[in-house]
């Protein structure tokens, strides 16, 4: 969902306008990082949804599949997503679904394993 789209579903949820759907949608976004960055442990735990945590990322080794090229990825910081328990049961009871824009073996767009279920 882009945020477009989810500013839309707010307002149509709550009954307000776009533009008030925004400013509550650029509000979180823009404080999530600086508001965990806050906390001493850098963890920003939303009851019913989860827990977001930067967590650093040493510089590892790595290699190209394409060239077979090794190279060093830089350490860097990363967010770290832990679901909330209501979150997690609320996503494993929705049904699966097709994504039409993953590739499939039955589309033979991958090879590998049979296709039969």
């Amino acid at each position: 969902m882009s945020k477009g789209r989810l500013v839309a579903f707010i307002a149509e949820q709550e009954n307000i306008s776009k533009s008030e759907a925004e400013k509550a949608v650029e509000m979180v976004f823009n404080n999530l990082g600086p508001a965990a960055h806050a906390e001493t442990d850098w963890r920003l735990t939303i009851p019913g949804f989860g827990a977001f945590e930067i967590k650093h990322r040493k510089a590892t080794p790595r290699r190209n599949p394409q060239t077979g090229e090794t190279f060093v990825a830089p350490e860097k910081n990363v967010w770290d997503y832990d679901p909330a328990p209501a979150m997690q049961e609320y996503v494993e009871t929705l049904p699966v679904a097709e994504n039409p824009n993953r590739p499939t073996v039955e589309s033979g767009e991958i090879e590998g394993g049979s296709s039969e279920v």
